[in-house]
């Protein structure tokens, strides 16, 4: 296969792109798939931090893939001493002398280590991020902070339109940002989704669902917004001049008992439904018998289940502040946005959405599939060697020391910690 990328003489007669993740999971793993596919499993190696964590209860990705993995830590807390983490990156870097790097943003220690063992070694580096200008509260001096680590990589693979744009405000230029870092195995929901739908009353009864469905699916968080969910699905049930649907949510966290003593308290026992936590090869069955699916997070850089309920042909219901709404949403073609602090414009969508004819639900679910083509794995691997090709033209740049020891900072103290 012809190379991709100039020797280097770290390259060692290999073209590995080295990928750093906090933790590997499905949708790690779809991404690295198609680039070792596009590349060659030898040619990519994902660098994974720790091999458990306290966020997500994801099984074990399968083996058997299309690159080459290893794995620096059995758990996050092993991790934790910033020099013991950065000797054990840097090892791992030195026995698999990457010709380019993709490093996940610019505030987790790992990342910024990758990041300066590039600058150090002129290895060409691309920065991945899926953080926009709302996810949170700017602080002046927090951002010139991130700006000066953003200008460590040579370029920038983003999720979509509004994070270019944060991506400029951050100083990387235009000419060197490409998209298409936030995708999901969109086969995999489309098919599992169709599989589902073939034999309703069979999965209905293996997965307990209720015959008409709206589908929420996220951990229990306060950014998430569950309980405004709740309380805008009540407002749509008493409002609604149609037979109600019910509501599924899916998914476990801190928040899930005040969730269920909200239900209670609304008299919505028997209508909200709470199956938990499902793993990834359990999800497309629920989004494959869910008549729409709805996202009210008040905060989310992306939203990858909203890729997935696209896949799955759903109408999608969107917070207006997800990262994916403009790239994944059009309005009244596949779905709705909305204010996600505004429970009566919520309940207005959902009752909007239950008075639709289930021809017009299957056309707007026509749509999603669409617009979700153009978000696939490929679409990953096109941004991600476009990144690394505009990332050889600029890793010569001149080294600046004091901008390195600005990384090992940060990695001690984590000033620049958040999105």
């Amino acid at each position: 296969m012809e190379s991709l990328l100039a020797p280097s003489r770290y390259a060692m007669a290999r073209d590995r792109i080295a990928v750093l993740v906090r933790r590997l999971g499905p949708y790690h793993a779809a991404r690295l798939n198609a680039l070792g596919e596009r590349l060659g499993a030898g040619n990519v190696l994902a660098i994974e931090v720790c091999h458990r964590d306290s966020v997500y209860a994801w099984s074990d990705v399968e083996s058997r893939q299309a690159f080459e993995r290893t794995t620096l830590f059995s758990d996050e807390s092993a991790a934790e001493p910033v020099a013991t983490l950065w000797r054990r990156l840097e090892g791992v870097l030195d026995e698999a002398a990457p010709a380019a790097a993709l490093v996940p943003g610019w505030s987790d220690p790992a990342s910024l280590g990758m990041l300066r063992y590039c600058r150090r070694r002129s290895i060409p580096s691309v920065m991945m991020s899926d953080s926009t200008e709302g996810d949170s509260r700017r602080v002046w001096w927090r951002e010139e902070i991130k700006r000066r680590v953003v200008s460590q990589a040579d370029a920038m693979l983003v999720a979509g339109s509004r994070h270019v744009v944060y991506a400029e405000r951050l100083g990387m230029p235009r000419s060197r940002i490409t998209t298409g870092y936030d995708v999901v195995d969109n086969e995999f929901f489309c098919a599992g989704a169709e599989r589902a739908r073939q034999q309703p009353a069979v999965a209905r009864a293996r997965l307990g669902l209720p015959d008409r469905y709206l589908l929420t699916c996220s951990r229990f968080v306060e950014k998430k917004n569950h309980l405004r969910m709740i309380s805008a699905y009540a407002d749509y049930r008493r409002t609604t001049q149609t037979p109600p649907l019910s509501l599924v949510m899916l998914g476990d966290g801190p928040l899930r008992e005040r969730c269920a003593r909200l239900i209670a308290e609304l008299g919505l026992t028997g209508h909200v439904h709470l199956p938990g936590f499902r793993q990834y090869e359990e999800l497309p069955g629920y989004y494959g018998l869910a008549a729409a699916f709805v996202h009210p997070s008040t905060v989310d850089q992306w939203g990858l289940v909203v890729n997935e309920a696209a896949a799955a042909g759903l109408p999608l219901i969107v917070s207006e502040t997800c990262g994916c709404a403009p790239d994944l949403v059009r309005e009244s073609e596949n779905g709705w946005t909305f204010d996600p602090t505004d429970s009566v414009e919520l309940a207005g969508k959902l009752a909007k959405l239950g008075a639709l004819s289930d021809a017009e639900r299957r056309r707007m679910g026509e749509r999603s599939l669409e617009l979700i083509r153009d978000w696939a794995p490929n679409r990953f691997v096109q941004g991600a060697t476009e990144a690394i090709g505009i990332a050889r033209q600029s890793s010569l740049r001149r080294r600046n020391y004091l901008d390195l020891a600005l990384l090992r900072a940060l990695a001690g103290r984590r000033v620049a910690r958040g999105n």
